[in-house]
């Protein structure tokens, strides 16, 4: 065993008793050390004494809806990877095919008769040749099965997103009693009488009217939100016409269309698409990039959705309102997603007469810089930044706008400086996105060193990824058990 040193961070697997995927616990030495206590008792069943179920919080428009926001911004972080799986699945499991069942069983079963530089030739005989036709047409039928994946995440992308949308509107439609005095849907007599309570009545008539909401067309849909809840997203929303359009790719391919037709033409014409006339006739495609950004939009569209009814039903909480936004484009940042951070935050910030507390109003303009920025428009970020007055603000905020502009002289004495007020920690050095740019500077890097006494100098960009999970002042605190 190794000398028990006093490590920065600490890792812990535990063993597997016939687990296909052990639990790991990293982090901070008493984050992992609760781990494994929690890993022993629940292997002696001492956990199941003292569990207790956690308090459910109050259900009003703030709860509900700083939920939904989070919610919205899960939904896009998972459905990223999921097309970042599909885009690498197909080729991984053709390779495989390939190789193992047919290379492989020829290598291994033929005899070789020819090898130059060119090719190697093997001879098979009847019961050989058979068991690669049987084998070819396996891999023949799988690659056409494999050429689906992006149908099948476009279907996904749309599915998850509508689920999303009808669980904001359940949520609202709990809160929003006035709705039903609105409504022209009637209750037979004996259905009244014959239910426990006037809630069961209620509960019906939401499940009704989700249902006939999610009939409706996307349009219809935005239609609906308007004139019930007084969100009108299209308006001023630029992206509006490409947001109809992804539901009426969707529907192409959910209905075995190969080419664009003329109905996908029109209702995109109606939404202000343009050169949809153009598709007409050609073949539908769906490559990874449209899914990339058709997931941008959708994520955008959900965002904004939960920002704007948040606003609008929790009028004396509007700061609160730009503070989850915020938090939403930090998280988005840190996870590589720099142009819906982008859009989110210019949507912010182009907002007139908003009751957002300055501190917040500038927190999301380092973040669009850093959005910006990562995204490798650094006369523009710098521009964004230059253009406030940040004479005002802390030394924390000077820090992150520093390493942003790669003033390393100014980084360098504020770091110091606030490292010895105990105003930022390591962990922070290592996971905000903002000084990700010091992370990756020789500069940036020997300062880090002289002032935290970290050396950086060997750290890859994908290091980077990985610090982002160790236990930090973040809001998710220490949670990083994965199972």
């Amino acid at each position: 065993m190794s000398e028990n040193k006093n490590f920065f961070a600490y890792f812990a697997v535990k063993k597997p008793e016939n687990e296909p995927l052990p639990s790991f616990a990293f982090g901070k030495r008493d984050h992992v050390t609760s781990a494994i206590e929690r890993w022993n008792a629940d292997a002696d069943g001492s956990s199941r004494k003292t569990e207790q179920v956690p308090e459910e919080p109050e259900f009003t428009h703030q709860s509900a809806l700083t939920e939904a926001l989070k919610a919205s911004v899960d939904f896009g972080l998972a459905q990223y990877e999921l097309i970042e799986a599909a885009a690498i699945a197909p080729m991984i499991m053709r390779i495989a095919m390939m190789r193992g069942e047919i290379i492989g069983f020829i290598e291994s079963e033929a005899q070789k008769i020819d090898d130059n530089k060119s090719h190697v030739m093997y001879g098979l005989n009847e019961k050989q040749f058979a068991t690669v036709i049987e084998r070819y047409e396996k891999y023949a039928i799988s690659k056409k099965g494999l050429d689906r994946f992006p149908s099948a995440v476009l279907l996904s992308l749309v599915a998850t997103f509508d689920t999303l949308v009808l669980d904001i509107l359940t949520k609202m439609l709990k809160l929003q009693s006035d709705w039903l005095e609105r409504s022209e849907r009637s209750v037979p007599i004996s259905r009244i009488a014959s239910a426990d309570s006037l809630e069961e009545i209620i509960h019906e008539q939401i499940l009704e009217e989700v249902y006939q909401f999610s009939r409706g067309s996307h349009s219809e849909q935005a239609g609906y939100i308007k004139r019930n809840f007084g969100i009108d997203i299209a308006k001023d929303w630029k992206r509006w016409a490409d947001y109809i359009e992804i539901f009426e790719r969707r529907n192409l391919v959910a209905h075995g269309e190969t080419k664009f037709n003329a109905r996908y033409v029109r209702i995109c014409q109606e939404a202000g698409h343009k050169g949809a006339e153009s598709l007409l006739g050609v073949n539908v495609e769906l490559r990874d990039q449209y899914l990339k950004q058709s997931l941008n939009i959708l994520v955008e569209f959900a965002v904004l959705l939960s920002f704007s009814l948040f606003r609008k039903f929790v009028k004396d909480s509007e700061d609160q309102a730009f503070t989850n936004l915020n938090e939403a484009i930090y998280k988005l940042i840190q996870k590589g997603h720099y142009t819906v951070s982008e859009r989110l935050s210019d949507y912010a910030l182009t907002l007139n007469k908003v009751n957002m507390k300055t501190e917040t109003r500038l927190m999301i303009v380092v973040n669009r810089a850093s959005a910006i920025r990562h995204a490798g428009r650094f006369e523009e970020s710098n521009q964004a930044l230059r253009s406030e007055d940040w004479s005002a603000v802390s030394d924390l905020f000077k820090v992150c706008i520093a390493s942003i502009l790669d003033d390393f002289d100014e980084f360098g004495r504020l770091l110091a400086k606030i490292k010895a007020s105990g105003d930022l920690s390591v962990q922070s050095i290592l996971t905000w996105p903002c000084f990700s740019f010091a992370r990756n500077s020789k500069d940036g890097q020997k300062i880090i060193k002289d002032v935290f006494n970290i050396d950086l100098s060997d750290t890859k960009e994908g290091d980077d990824e990985m610090l982002e999970q160790v236990n930090s002042s973040s809001a998710d605190g220490d949670k990083h058990v994965v199972h």
